[in-house]
């Protein structure tokens, strides 16, 4: 009985870290399109073009990232990976209040955004450093 129970236990358990993992590409997927939303007008683009861009597109992905993070919270999953969840979480918040500066800096044409969002910039690298290192570190 405990043999079959351990085993049971175990299915679950690599069952979970697929849907981690499944799930995690679908971040990425979702990053790949708030990053692009961001960068995908030039000078001719009309400013209502840029912040609907950035509004609708950029942060609707991070928010929609965030949803998924905290799904796969309910997972039973190593503490290393409920770790590199937060950080994940962590990284979609700042990048949504990069994204809304920026809207305000575009919306009202006013640059008094600008050390703020290199703040939150610099936050983000040193962030997306944390979770490149803890990634390399689990799979080792």
């Amino acid at each position: 009985a405990l043999l079959i129970t351990a085993c049971r236990n175990t299915k679950v358990y690599i069952y979970q870290i697929v849907e981690y993992e499944t799930g995690m590409k679908d971040f990425i997927e979702m990053e790949k399109l708030a990053l692009e939303s961001y960068g995908e007008y030039g000078d001719g683009d009309s400013k209502e073009h840029i912040l609907y861009m950035i509004k609708d597109r950029g942060i609707y992905y991070w928010e929609e990232n965030i949803v998924l993070l905290k799904g796969l919270e309910r997972l039973s999953l190593p503490e290393a990976l409920h770790d590199q969840n937060k950080n994940l979480l962590k990284y979609c918040e700042l990048r949504i209040k990069s994204f809304n500066l920026s809207y305000k800096k575009i919306n009202e044409n006013n640059n008094d955004y600008d050390n703020d969002i290199d703040d939150l910039n610099s936050q983000i690298q040193d962030l997306i450093v944390l979770i490149k290192n803890n990634s390399e570190k689990q799979s080792q």
